[in-house]
């Protein structure tokens, strides 16, 4: 943008873009200045959100927001997640190609939801275009390129799928205790105790375990929820607890990564004809046990570290199975 005042004292605005290859000449005369910057950047975002490719639009979110993000990270489990969405939006970023973000509209984006349902679950889609609508989002509040509507407030979602209800029953649990060994079994009966997500428990360190209040003390860096939290220690897993953070003081109780934990169980539970069930059920296993003994829901949530009471409604149809018998 080039601003200039003319000899008659009057503000002469004029805006230079390339659009579809060839050059955009736009320009205004106005009483005063502030008008015409006005006037000028208007111009400026008009034309740029022409312009401007989905791709790139990616890339200026990635300079923008997640690089300052990256910085910030203090915990291997807080880089593995950062890893994690930055390899999701690449894959986005390449799936919706180099159209032009204004004319990336509703129809586009229910074109790309189609196409994505075929391949993956609702849950994988409805996740797909959450970032896909903060990208717009990012462009319209950050970028001010107002002029942009976001796509994803003119679709209807993808349903998403029902919550997974298996759950490691005793049997299961034997089975799979006696036949993992090593770190592996410690984190799964880990899991079991505590309803801590994989993550948590793998990056586990001994300066976390408060024994005189028989407590896990997990930091925000170390939740999903970036929330810290408390959580109690069953006799169980201080055994578990007791045993391999043996002479430590600080530092990590386990050294191998969570896929690599992951690989050990997935190859186990396939050998014993157990596939349904998953490393992550195991915190569904307890947090329906906890959910049958507790008085309400805010007791379990302190635990479990769900970001909402909503989140544990999936739960409560356990629970009301058991309260027949204040009827009658």
């Amino acid at each position: 943008m080039h601003l200039h005042r003319m000899p008659n004292g009057k503000w002469r605005v004029q805006v230079r873009r390339k659009v579809d290859g060839e050059f955009v000449h736009k320009s205004k005369t106005f009483e005063f200045k502030s008008e015409a910057e006005a006037w000028g950047l208007d111009q400026e975002r008009m034309l740029d959100s022409a312009t401007l490719r989905m791709d790139s639009a990616f890339e200026l979110y990635f300079d923008e927001v997640m690089k300052p993000k990256e910085a910030t990270l203090e915990t291997p489990n807080a880089r593995s997640t950062y890893n994690k969405r930055m390899a999701n939006m690449r894959s986005i970023q390449k799936s919706v190609g180099t159209a032009p973000v204004e004319g990336f509209g509703a129809v586009e984006l229910k074109d790309y939801v189609d196409r994505r349902l075929s391949k993956v679950s609702s849950g994988t889609v409805r996740k797909e275009v959450y970032i896909i609508s903060g990208i717009f989002e990012f462009l319209i509040k950050d970028k001010l390129m107002t002029t942009l509507v976001n796509p994803a407030r003119q679709i209807r979602m993808p349903e998403d799928a029902p919550g997974r209800t298996s759950i490691h029953t005793p049997e299961d649990r034997t089975a799979l205790t006696n036949a993992l060994s090593g770190e592996a079994q410690a984190v799964y009966e880990l899991l079991l105790e505590t309803a801590c997500r994989v993550s948590e428990v793998v990056y586990l360190r001994a300066e976390w375990l408060d024994w005189e209040n028989m407590e896990i003390d997990l930091p925000a860096t170390a939740t999903k929820s970036r929330e810290g939290r408390s959580v109690p220690m069953s006799s169980k897993a201080s055994d578990i607890l007791s045993k391999w953070a043996k002479g430590k003081t600080a530092g990590r109780l386990f050294s191998q990564h969570p896929d690599s934990i992951r690989n050990t169980y997935n190859r186990v539970r396939k050998q014993l004809g157990l596939e349904h069930l998953r490393l992550h059920d195991c915190r569904h296993t307890k947090i329906t046990d906890m959910v049958s003994k507790a008085t309400n829901l805010f007791e379990v949530r302190e635990v479990s570290g769900h970001a909402s009471l909503q989140m544990l409604e999936r739960y409560t149809h356990l629970k009301k199975k058991k309260l027949h018998h204040l009827m009658d």
